[in-house]
């Protein structure tokens, strides 16, 4: 049983899965994109321009305005698959990646928190 658990949970996307995701992800970027530098292991000598659904508000956060920021991120327009120390500029500000969560097939959520 639970070999069989395992699997279903790292088994390949479904067919409407892989249609599906990318049409909304496309009707996502079109609408809330915002194009950052992304930077690898905070790392701004290794900046890519990258565009992402920055997610504007508080989320999981019992205090308004918040102290972290989120977006959602598709791993392959990233030179590396996300991880904890990368940054972002958005807007002349720096944010550090202080967490990674998946979010869906082929898709991270990034947790932010302003680089001071």
């Amino acid at each position: 049983m639970r070999i069989v658990q395992a699997r279903k949970r790292f088994m390949a996307p479904d067919q409407f899965t892989s249609t599906y995701v990318p049409q909304l992800w496309a009707n996502l970027i079109a609408v809330f994109g915002r194009t950052v530098n992304y930077w690898p292991s905070g790392d701004a000598g290794q900046a890519a321009s990258v565009t992402l659904v920055w997610l504007e508000g508080v989320e999981g956060e019992e205090i308004s305005p918040g102290m972290y920021s989120h977006a959602l991120v598709e791993n392959s327009a990233l030179p590396a698959p996300p991880a904890q120390g990368d940054s972002i500029e958005k807007d002349g500000i720096v944010y550090e990646v202080v967490k990674v969560d998946a979010y869906i097939y082929y898709f991270a959520r990034l947790v932010l928190q302003e680089h001071l």
